[in-house]
Protein backbone atom coordinates (compact mmCIF):
# COMPACT_ATOMS: atom_id res chain seq x y z
CA UNK A 1 0.00 0.00 0.00
CA UNK A 2 1.32 3.46 -0.95
CA UNK A 3 0.95 6.21 0.97
CA UNK A 4 -1.63 9.42 0.29
CA UNK A 5 -1.22 13.02 1.43
CA UNK A 6 -3.17 12.00 4.50
CA UNK A 7 -0.38 9.91 5.56
CA UNK A 8 0.93 13.12 7.78
CA UNK A 9 1.85 12.78 10.98
CA UNK A 10 2.28 16.95 11.42
CA UNK A 11 4.78 18.17 9.11
CA UNK A 12 6.11 14.22 8.82
CA UNK A 13 5.65 12.20 5.82
CA UNK A 14 5.59 8.84 6.42
CA UNK A 15 7.80 6.71 4.20
CA UNK A 16 6.61 3.37 1.84
CA UNK A 17 5.84 0.66 3.74
CA UNK A 18 8.17 -1.26 5.94
CA UNK A 19 10.76 1.76 5.55
CA UNK A 20 12.45 4.03 8.44
CA UNK A 21 12.97 7.04 7.38
CA UNK A 22 14.94 10.15 9.49
CA UNK A 23 14.47 13.61 9.50
CA UNK A 24 16.73 15.92 10.83
CA UNK A 25 17.50 19.61 11.30
CA UNK A 26 19.27 22.66 12.81
CA UNK A 27 18.01 25.38 14.75
CA UNK A 28 20.86 28.59 15.04
CA UNK A 29 20.24 31.40 16.92
CA UNK A 30 21.13 35.18 15.07
CA UNK A 31 23.91 36.92 16.61
CA UNK A 32 24.43 33.51 19.29
CA UNK A 33 27.53 31.36 19.51
CA UNK A 34 25.26 27.88 20.04
CA UNK A 35 22.58 25.76 18.00
CA UNK A 36 20.64 22.64 18.46
CA UNK A 37 19.87 19.59 16.23
CA UNK A 38 17.37 17.26 16.70
CA UNK A 39 16.57 14.34 15.06
CA UNK A 40 13.74 11.81 14.70
CA UNK A 41 13.48 8.50 13.13
CA UNK A 42 10.26 6.93 12.38
CA UNK A 43 8.39 3.77 10.51
CA UNK A 44 5.54 3.80 8.52
CA UNK A 45 3.31 3.93 11.13
CA UNK A 46 4.81 7.09 12.34
CA UNK A 47 6.33 5.21 15.38
CA UNK A 48 9.47 6.66 16.75
CA UNK A 49 12.29 4.10 17.28
CA UNK A 50 14.81 6.95 18.58
CA UNK A 51 15.06 10.83 18.50
CA UNK A 52 17.54 13.04 19.73
CA UNK A 53 17.98 16.52 19.91
CA UNK A 54 21.85 17.82 21.24
CA UNK A 55 23.02 21.88 21.32
CA UNK A 56 25.91 22.59 19.54
CA UNK A 57 28.36 25.73 20.20
CA UNK A 58 29.66 27.72 17.25
CA UNK A 59 28.60 29.80 14.23
CA UNK A 60 27.80 28.07 10.56
CA UNK A 61 25.67 28.41 7.66
CA UNK A 62 22.23 26.23 7.47
CA UNK A 63 23.36 24.17 4.87
CA UNK A 64 26.42 23.34 7.50
CA UNK A 65 23.87 22.87 10.25
CA UNK A 66 21.85 20.92 8.80
CA UNK A 67 24.94 17.99 7.55
CA UNK A 68 25.97 18.29 11.06
CA UNK A 69 22.14 17.52 12.18
CA UNK A 70 22.44 15.03 9.46
CA UNK A 71 25.59 13.35 10.34
CA UNK A 72 24.31 13.17 14.18
CA UNK A 73 21.18 11.70 13.09
CA UNK A 74 22.84 8.73 10.95
CA UNK A 75 24.94 8.33 13.96
CA UNK A 76 22.20 7.56 16.17
CA UNK A 77 20.80 5.15 13.83
CA UNK A 78 24.05 3.35 13.74
CA UNK A 79 24.08 3.77 17.41
CA UNK A 80 20.91 1.91 17.81
CA UNK A 81 21.61 -0.92 14.77
CA UNK A 82 18.62 1.13 12.62
CA UNK A 83 18.67 0.69 8.89
CA UNK A 84 17.86 3.96 7.61
CA UNK A 85 16.61 4.13 4.16
CA UNK A 86 15.55 7.29 3.55
CA UNK A 87 16.45 10.42 4.56
CA UNK A 88 14.33 13.60 3.99
CA UNK A 89 16.15 17.55 3.84
CA UNK A 90 14.74 20.48 3.33
CA UNK A 91 17.63 22.36 1.77
CA UNK A 92 18.32 21.52 -1.75
CA UNK A 93 22.30 22.99 -1.66
CA UNK A 94 22.59 20.05 0.73
CA UNK A 95 20.98 17.24 -0.97
CA UNK A 96 22.52 18.63 -4.10
CA UNK A 97 26.30 18.83 -2.22
CA UNK A 98 26.14 15.13 -0.97
CA UNK A 99 25.02 14.22 -5.07
CA UNK A 100 27.88 15.76 -6.44
CA UNK A 101 31.10 14.88 -7.08
CA UNK A 102 32.30 18.95 -7.11
CA UNK A 103 32.95 20.00 -3.62
CA UNK A 104 29.62 22.71 -3.36
CA UNK A 105 30.36 23.31 0.22
CA UNK A 106 34.27 22.77 0.48
CA UNK A 107 34.28 24.07 3.79
CA UNK A 108 31.83 21.03 5.06
CA UNK A 109 33.69 18.24 3.00
CA UNK A 110 34.53 16.41 5.78
CA UNK A 111 31.27 16.46 7.06
CA UNK A 112 30.28 15.40 3.85
CA UNK A 113 32.58 12.47 3.94
CA UNK A 114 31.22 11.09 6.91
CA UNK A 115 27.50 10.80 5.64
CA UNK A 116 28.48 9.24 2.32
CA UNK A 117 30.22 6.68 4.95
CA UNK A 118 27.19 6.43 6.97
CA UNK A 119 24.55 6.53 3.95
CA UNK A 120 25.73 4.73 0.63
CA UNK A 121 22.47 5.13 -0.62
CA UNK A 122 22.75 9.05 -1.03
CA UNK A 123 19.57 8.37 -3.94
CA UNK A 124 17.79 7.99 -1.26
CA UNK A 125 18.13 11.50 -0.12
CA UNK A 126 14.89 14.03 -0.57
CA UNK A 127 14.88 17.81 -0.95
CA UNK A 128 11.36 18.42 0.77
CA UNK A 129 8.55 16.62 2.13
CA UNK A 130 6.71 17.25 -0.91
CA UNK A 131 9.79 15.24 -3.78
CA UNK A 132 9.36 12.35 -1.03
CA UNK A 133 5.66 12.28 -0.85
CA UNK A 134 5.92 11.99 -4.48
CA UNK A 135 8.04 9.58 -4.82
CA UNK A 136 6.07 7.67 -2.97
CA UNK A 137 2.86 8.23 -4.78
CA UNK A 138 4.98 7.24 -8.27
CA UNK A 139 4.03 10.96 -9.70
Amino acid sequence: MKPTSSALCGDWILPCPSLLKLKSGVANRKGAWAAGVGVAIRDDKGRVFTAMSKPLTGSFSTEVGELLALREGLLLAKAHCLSVQIVEDDVPLVASALNSLDTLLWDASFIINDIRGLFPKLENLYLSRQSHLEQCLGS
